[in-house]
């Protein structure tokens, strides 16, 4: 309201009826004012003097071309108004309604709650090729290899529940808190051209991630999330140069770079197998491998898995003057699989089980990561068998053997390369396992002093001026594992390279797990929920 101020009135003897009665603020009535002991109640005003009155509200337009206020409810005494909705009449929009099924090759698509995301080339940025793709696509020029992009990750960010729900500390991130959490959705191969058509969840967040044949991310980060509808068909070009201005290799953005396939109706090299024929002009090996699995056996090349496995299916040994490229395999579980817990539900993993877009893997290093260093491995000798002890059994090891502070015999030792691997609390963060920030934490070196006792391991730097004693600082190790990824962290896999001193000592199937893990960012957890409670 406007300003108002209240003159007293006689009393009337009634309590009902209010003594004052609401004036303007003249100049007169402001100069009168009574000094009111509490101007919310101005019952005590005497007769004949002035106090401000409290405010009263009402809802009023203001024309800010006039500078106008115009009454829309008038105020009164008693009531507050706290909000305004300003309603006028429009015209209704148009109503665009969800996609049908964009991949008419696959028609339960929408049933499956899933889409098809199609690349035309990975080696495509911004409609510059990075590679000779017509070289690596065809199988008589290049060899499985020779080609840099073999796989396609597919990750997901988790939700995080706010504190109301649940509440933890943030050391469940671990080392960095940079990339959140991650769940990895699948992988898929990524064809001779760079090409890719992979099932993906619907109404899900997700990105990608390029790899190499050992299943370490060779991309950048990809930190913008895409999502696609239920049966909806998302094309790309290719990738993007960050901060181009151009989007993200959508199709039609810009032109892209592969041209695809030159002829209908035959093979799409002279040197590929005859049954996967070009259909039209300009389709990628990931198309026509889409188009006649889906016409033949369920669309299983569009199929992701929580596995990564290569099959080279293009070469043909007569046409291309050599033999297939070799297969290989990187499996959770069975012969060649982890020995510990696979980080997925066994439903997702084949052959027993099968992906559907419900499939999430989840690294916890504490249940997935740390029990690979206590793993008894068989020793073997230089023609790759177990080595056998006296009574003919197998002799093992494992990573705590060395990496540890007690020897077999129970002696005091400096952890092997100052990497302790055993169990117990981290004296760095009593939230973590030793293990995790001994590996992607730097910290104080160690040394036995003359009593055979573990103790910091220090080096000179120069001399006090003052006592001429020599100044002591402790010497640091720098963390073996990168929370930026797997290539980063060749300090650590480098070591099992063929010929290095520990070739051999981890299966393929764990360092998968490991690349896996650091390329999404090495989290402590990867679920709130199985984080501990703050």
């Amino acid at each position: 309201s406007q300003c108002r101020v209240l003159e007293g009135l006689a009393d009337d003897g009634d309590p009902l009826t209010d003594d004052f009665i609401a004036r303007p603020c003249t100049p007169e009535n402001l100069a009168n004012l009574f000094v009111q002991p509490d101007p919310q109640n101005p019952v005590a005003l005497p007769e004949g003097e002035f106090a401000i009155a409290p405010p009263v509200y009402g809802v009023w337009m203001y024309d800010p071309r006039e500078d106008t206020q115009a009454p829309v409810v008038p105020p009164e005494d008693g009531f507050v108004v706290t909000e305004v909705v300003s309603a006028d009449p429009r015209v209704t929009p148009p109503v665009i309604l969800d996609a049908v099924n964009s991949f008419a090759d696959d028609p339960d698509l929408e049933s499956e709650s899933a889409g098809v995301l199609s690349i035309r080339s990975v080696y495509d940025f911004d409609g510059g090729a990075v590679a000779d793709i017509d070289a690596l696509a065809d199988p008589s020029v290049t060899a499985a290899d020779a080609r840099p992009a073999r796989f396609l990750r597919i990750v997901k960010p988790v939700s995080m529940p706010d504190d109301d729900t649940l509440d933890f500390d943030n050391t469940a991130f671990g080392v960095s808190a940079a990339q959140g959490m991650r769940e990895i959705l699948g992988y898929v191969p990524i064809e001779p051209d760079g090409s890719v058509m992979v099932k993906v969840p619907a109404n899900v967040a997700f990105s990608l991630s390029v790899l190499d044949a050992n299943g370490r991310r060779i991309s950048p980060r990809h930190n913008n999330w895409m999502q696609v509808r239920p049966g909806q068909l998302l094309e790309c070009s290719g990738c993007h140069v960050a901060n181009s201005g151009l989007s993200h290799g959508r199709e039609e953005a810009f032109t892209s770079a592969w041209n695809g396939a030159q002829t209908a109706g035959v093979s799409y090299y002279p040197s590929t197998v005859d049954a996967l024929f070009v259909g039209e002009v300009g389709e990628t090996m990931a198309e026509v491998r889409a188009r006649i699995s889906c016409g033949t056996d369920n669309c299983s090349s569009i199929e992701p898995s929580v596995n990564m496995r290569y099959d080279d299916v293009w070469t043909d040994e007569i046409k291309a003057g050599r033999a297939p490229d070799v297969p290989f395999r990187y499996d959770y579980v069975g012969v060649d699989g982890l020995q510990t817990v696979p980080p997925t539900d066994s439903s997702c993993i084949p052959p027993i089980g099968q992906w559907s877009s419900g499939c999430r893997v989840v690294i916890n290093y504490e249940a997935h990561v740390h029990p690979l260093w206590a793993l008894p491995r068989p020793v073997l000798d230089d023609l790759g068998m177990p080595v056998l002890d006296q009574n003919g059994q197998p002799v093992t090891n494992t990573c705590t053997n060395c990496h540890n502070t007690v020897d077999l015999a129970g002696a005091t030792i400096v952890p092997a390369g100052q990497l302790d691997l055993t169990d117990g609390i981290s004296d760095l963060e009593p939230d973590h396992f030793n293990s995790y920030q001994e590996l992607l934490a730097t910290d104080e070196a160690l040394t036995l002093d003359a009593n055979g006792n573990l103790v910091t391991l220090t080096q000179v730097v120069g001399t006090d001026p003052d006592t001429g004693d020599p100044i002591l600082q402790p010497v640091l190790v720098g963390p073996s594992m990168r929370t930026a990824g797997a290539l980063a962290s060749d300090q650590f896999f480098s070591r099992f390279d063929a010929g290095q001193s520990h070739d051999g000592y981890l299966s393929d199937a764990e360092k998968r797990l490991l690349a896996e893990w650091l390329d999404v960012g090495a989290q402590y957890y990867n679920d709130p929920f199985d984080a501990p409670i703050n």
